[in-house]
């Protein structure tokens, strides 16, 4: 806590001098964190300051449960407009039955990486399955078996198709937000997360 609040009032620094340079609606502060997002909330609530400007995270703290149960914390989201990016995925019939695989094992819904992770699995086994690329015994052969390979596989997660960087060609994203839900018996205000836009996807079915 102690070294969250020294960087909060550096960055409380910052945020002022950049406001004062470009204005409040051309500063954000972009935050790379996972559970300990709650916690550096609940301590940026109470700095005016980083209120003023808009908040982005990433994969990592979208739909943080977390976030949402902790009132401080949910405050400053919903002040700051917390906008947070994760891989969306269609929920086909092969990505629900495969869903609810996961949780009958884990007791939770799983975020969508645990699909794109099945299906990286298949893909690269699949690759070794074909068998060419290990008789070359080369690196550029498997590399090349293994493009053909995501090239030509659909999963539960969609075509797995490559660009010329190596990243899946077609990739939605969702972005999540906390969004006030309703006030309960005490008055005290409850969070949920809200899908509030999207990056679509321009596959061709």
């Amino acid at each position: 806590f102690i070294v969250w609040e020294q960087e909060l009032k550096a960055l409380t620094q910052k945020v002022n001098d950049a406001v004062r340079q470009y204005g409040a609606d051309k500063v954000g502060v972009y935050i790379v964190a996972f559970d300990e997002i709650v916690p550096i909330m609940i301590q940026a609530n109470r700095h005016q300051d980083l209120q003023s400007v808009r908040w982005y995270g990433s994969d990592g703290s979208a739909q943080n449960e977390g976030l949402i149960k902790n009132i401080e914390a949910a405050e400053f989201a919903v002040k700051t407009n917390f906008l947070n990016p994760i891989y969306g995925l269609d929920a086909t019939d092969s990505f629900k039955k495969l869903e609810a695989r996961i949780v009958e094992e884990i007791d939770r819904v799983p975020t969508s990486y645990a699909q794109v992770t099945y299906d990286e699995f298949w893909v690269a086994a699949l690759t070794l399955k074909d068998g060419s690329a290990l008789q070359q015994d080369d690196i550029g052969s498997l590399r090349e078996a293994f493009i053909n390979t995501a090239n030509s596989y659909v999963g539960v997660t969609g075509r797995t198709e490559l660009n010329d960087a190596g990243d899946r060609k077609y990739a939605p994203y969702d972005f999540w937000a906390v969004r006030p839900e309703h006030k309960d018996e005490t008055n005290t205000g409850s969070f949920e997360w809200t899908n509030v836009a999207a990056y679509p996807n321009s596959m061709e079915n």
